[in-house]
């Protein structure tokens, strides 16, 4: 079409007297050199007349077929936050008939019971109705952290927490519904369900009223229910858009199709766990050489009471090295009883998997100690087996020698009076996802006791827990224990007193740095960037080289894609979430051509994107080629999975929404955290579309697009303009972060500024080449060596298991040298010179 109306301008010239020779047409083209880019592009046109030329751009906004699907069903419409809300105030004005519960299997008869901690009337008022300056109302919480003050300020915060949550609940409150008969229960859908919007969960709460009625009439309490009878039907129902109610008796004899109002609420046990672990935190006071290093600490307990921490960056075997400690304290020290836990389920599950798989541990000795509500549809067998989750058998899981759990659910042990001091060891995985109170519900068991060894295994450069309160994170409650530990004079780096340890005092912390996940150049990025240039990659290369050479690679060696799209990001119906559906068919055309290759299975491949329209937008494309295998989700999702192909799908277009995104902490703008878990999910496939106008607001992503020009692995849509102040900055500080040193003037184009030197690619390697860690220091304690082979043993980490029995010797591992990448747009810039 561009041509045919090429052909008819010139016509047109011609008949004006104008003799035009020929017209050049630049713009860029796919890696494969056949299809253009999708978005918006520039197309570069040269008009030879005789004797003089002309030159113009013009932008043109390449559409597939495909897009047409993922139009805007409805259009947008904004919805107000529930602070321009009036406060749903309806159930404390009416009389409330109670529900029935899910029961359990027994009566439980607790010890301990724990309290409500109700919410105090004036901080609600002060958060909902802006009646007063939070600062002034609770000093405690903009004051540094103190034994003095540690209580009041976590508490507050934690109430700050749980008002967003049930606020954000009310969001989702409906109006003229009907239930529907479903056996003993009634059947409720609720819109936006499956997505998640909003989550409900076995035995949370629902109020309905009868909307004919008035404000005055009875309120009926109703709960998430499970039966036997009931239990794939209500696991089907709840997976699609239903939940099934169960109600006061007087309330299922009379309904009859009536028209109601529902609220929801939230499960307020975990907060309340939390609180409690507070109260009780005031009396607080495979293996490379590292981790045998770790291991050896940990069992002799060398630094307690003193929490020791596993800094364990991503794909370094932190949860591998947990699994191994836990199996040679168990071993070795007769008397131990150890509290294993994480704060999600599917990271507890995977504890209790390895050290099922060890083949040391007996059903008698490990308990998976779980809420009653938890389906065990889908788990294996050999988890199932260890699940314990009614009355009749926790007196007895209590007294095995290791209970494994959430940190959540660690809190229903203290309503069984155990004494501090009864678990020996606790140890908390992932402890860098969990706020400092979740984390502290574990550790609690160890206040006033100074025999008990704390470990806390996670990294405080990956995302941590997930806040519903803005005001709440601001103020420090998602900042984990691990994270504040880490700012301390104990535990912060020190290369002077510690160089030849990697540069942490050894008593209380090890971080790991042999990285057996990622292809060398998908880690150097992270590595650089986040953890001082240390993390040495020992993968399997046949596994990590799978994508060397591919044909849809700008560089053939370098299996890494920065693919640029100018595409545009919507919004429809309430949902605020965005997609881009240029970018969901650039990603399903990449999966395509990688499924082409026939090297890969669908679950090999995980796309990320941080919207949830965008991937509910790529499923839909999905789906219509049979590739429904494929996990899509959110950096949230992902995190501690990895997979051998990553595609991560950035969304964001609107260069003036920039400062929205960043002020909001909204997408992947101006979060650290959730850019490194991103770019650190892949074995030896990363692939990135995205704007790169947008991105480059982002100093993070800057460097990554730095690194992929410097690398020749751009392609895409020309590059930014550096004459924006902003990007200029977020350039400088790339570069910083990157290594390298421009001393030259900035110049008007990205891609002319990012030539270096191919010295700088070479100090790069020097750094990732080997780790010189000789430990060569007296503890001050007698460490007794571990076992002469490794108990857990894992195929992925062969390298890691087969230098056990000795010492560790240098790898030798040969890094990939990379050649300065081609300004990506020479030819452009060539043809402009020519022709202008």
């Amino acid at each position: 079409k561009t041509l045919k109306l090429l052909d008819e301008l010139g016509d047109e010239l011609e008949k004006r007297g104008y003799h035009l020779s020929r017209i050049a047409l630049c713009t860029r083209l796919m890696p494969n050199r056949s299809k253009l880019n999708l978005g918006k592009v520039e197309i570069f046109l040269v008009f030879h007349f005789v004797g003089f030329d002309v030159s113009h751009t013009i932008e043109a906004n390449v559409v597939d077929q495909l897009e047409e699907g993922l139009k805007c069903k409805t259009p947008f419409v904004n919805q107000p936050t529930f602070f321009g809300k009036k406060i749903n105030t309806r159930s404390s004005k009416s009389t409330l008939v109670p529900g029935q519960k899910p029961l359990r299997k027994t009566k439980m008869f607790l010890p301990n019971k724990l309290a409500q901690y109700p919410i105090p009337s004036y901080i609600k008022d002060c958060v909902l109705n802006s009646s007063g300056n939070l600062e002034k109302l609770i000093p405690e919480i903009s004051q540094p952290l103190h034994i003095s003050n540690y209580r009041k300020k976590f508490s507050s915060l934690l109430y700050i927490e749980e008002i967003h949550k049930d606020e954000e609940m009310k969001e989702f409150d409906l109006e003229m519904v009907i239930l529907r008969p479903a056996g003993e229960y009634l059947s409720l859908n609720v819109p936006g369900l499956a997505e998640g919007r909003p989550s409900l969960l076995l035995g949370d709460r629902v109020i309905v009223f009868f909307h004919s009625k008035g404000q005055q009439s009875p309120s009926y309490e109703g709960y998430i229910h499970q039966s036997m009878d009931f239990k794939i039907l209500f696991i089907i129902q709840v997976r699609a858009e239903d939940v099934l109610l169960k109600f006061s008796e007087e309330f299922h004899n009379m309904y009859c199709n009536d028209d109601l109002d529902v609220e929801f609420y939230f499960n307020r046990t975990p907060l309340r766990r939390f609180h409690q672990a507070i109260e009780f935190a005031i009396h607080l006071g495979e293996e490379d050489k590292r981790q045998i290093d770790a291991v050896q600490r940990i069992v002799a307990g060398c630094g307690r009471p003193l929490p020791y921490i596993l800094f364990g960056p991503p794909g370094t075997g932190k949860s591998v090295t947990v699994v191994e400690s836990v199996l040679q304290i168990f071993t070795k020290i007769k008397h131990s009883r150890i509290l294993v836990c994480a704060p999600s389920n599917s990271a507890a599950d995977l504890i209790v998997e390895r050290l099922h798989n060890s083949g040391v541990l007996n059903k008698s000795d490990m308990v998976r100690l779980c809420a009653f509500q938890r389906s065990m549809l889908n788990l294996p067998e050999c988890i199932v087996q260890y699940y314990v989750n009614d009355s009749d058998n926790i007196s007895y899981a209590i007294r095995l020698r290791i209970i494994v759990t959430t940190c959540s659910m660690a809190g229903f042990l203290y309503s069984f009076n155990l004494k501090s001091g009864h678990f020996t060891h606790i140890f908390v995985d992932e402890a860098g996802q969990a706020t400092e109170p979740e984390c502290l519900v574990p550790v609690g068991f160890a206040a006033g006791c100074d025999e008990s060894q704390i470990v806390l295994a996670g990294d405080p450069f990956q995302l941590g827990a997930v806040l519903r309160s803005d005001v709440a994170n601001e103020y420090g409650l998602g900042i984990s224990y691990l994270e504040r530990l880490t700012f301390l004079k104990l535990y912060e780096r020190n290369e002077k007193d510690y160089f030849d340890v990697g540069g942490y005092n050894p008593l209380v912390i090890t971080k790991l740095v042999n990285n057996y996940r990622s292809h060398a150049s998908l880690l150097r990025l992270s590595s650089n960037i986040f953890y001082n240039r240390e993390l040495i990659p020992c993968a399997d290369e046949r596994k990590v080289n799978k994508f060397v050479g591919a044909f849809f690679l700008p560089n053939k060696e370098v299996p890494f894609v920065f693919h640029g799209v100018r595409g545009e990001d919507f919004r429809e119906g309430n949902s605020p979430s965005y997609f881009n559906p240029a970018e969901a068919v650039q990603v399903l055309k990449y999966v395509q051509i990688i499924m082409g290759e026939q090297c890969l299975q669908q679950d090999d491949i995980g796309i990320i994107t941080p919207y949830k329209k965008q991937v509910e937008k790529i499923r839909v494309l999905l789906d219509q080629f049979d590739l429904n295998d494929i996990k899509v989700g959110s950096v949230e999702e992902f995190q501690g999975q990895e997979r051998e192909c990553i595609i991560i799908s950035t969304v964001r277009s609107k260069e003036d929404l920039v400062d929205f995104d960043i002020r909001h902490n909204i997408g992947f703008l101006s979060n650290p955290k959730r850019f490194n878990v991103a770019i650190t999910r892949s074995q030896s496939l990363l692939i990135i579309v995205g704007n790169p106008i947008v991105l480059c607001y982002d100093a993070h992503w800057c460097a990554m697009l730095q690194y992929a020009v410097i690398n020749s692995c751009y392609c895409g849509v020309d590059l930014p303009s550096l004459q924006n102040s902003l990007i200029q900055e977020n350039f400088k500080q790339a570069a910083l972060l990157l290594g390298i040193e421009s001393k030259r003037p900035l110049s008007s184009n990205l891609s002319n500024e990012v030539t270096v030197s191919s010295s700088n690619i070479s100090n790069e390697n020097e750094v990732l080449s080997s780790d010189s860690y000789k430990p060569n220091v007296s503890f001050g304690c007698s460490i007794e060596p571990i076992l002469k082979k490794p108990i857990y043993v894992e195929p992925k980490f062969e390298k890691l298991n087969d230098s056990i029995n000795s010492e560790i010797q240098e790898s030798g591992i040969q890094l990939h040298e990379f050649s300065p990448g081609k300004r990506s747009n020479a030819l452009l810039q060539s043809i402009k010179k020519k022709s202008c």
